[in-house]
């Protein structure tokens, strides 16, 4: 994370370990199923290939999120979200919570940070997932947030 609250713009970067891990498992999964394909007798099952192919995409995804991390960046005139195929804009007085959402499935909960926004109709409100790959915790990001929401808006 560079910079802070007293010195902005602060940036706060896509994890490098969460990231390698992903890739990792991605392209052991990727070529187990090509192996798989290449020594068998008959054709693999369609879910076979359906993993391998997604794998080989998700591989490609996290060396492109390698080469280009996502990246959060607070400055007094908003929080700028930038990742490989959008760059959104939100200004302090458009975002009214920030917090750390719990997902489940199958069971097995996993969490990342949303905020909740109104940029263009105040009578509408948009949940902004922020995802969870950050190199702070995800608690402690909400609270850097929050906190400068509360110190900047109004000053941008």
């Amino acid at each position: 994370m560079l910079g802070n609250l007293n010195q902005p713009p602060i940036i706060v970067r896509s994890s490098r370990t969460k990231v390698v891990w992903a890739f990792l498992a991605s392209v052991c999964i990727a070529a187990i199923g090509i192996l798989d394909f290449l020594s068998a007798q008959t054709p693999p099952p369609t879910s076979v290939l359906f993993v391998t192919t997604l794998c080989v995409f998700g591989s490609a995804y996290y060396a492109w999120k390698l080469a280009r991390p996502d990246t959060l960046e607070l400055s007094p005139h908003g929080l700028i979200c930038k990742t490989r195929l959008s760059n959104r804009k939100f200004g302090w007085s458009e975002i009214n919570l920030f917090q750390v959402i719990t997902h489940r499935a199958k069971g097995l909960p996993w969490y990342t940070v949303a905020f909740y926004c109104n940029p263009d109709d105040p009578d509408k409100i948009y949940r902004v997932d922020l995802g969870n790959q950050w190199e702070i915790a995800n608690a402690d990001l909400c609270n850097l947030l929050d906190q400068a929401r509360a110190k900047w808006n109004g000053a941008g």
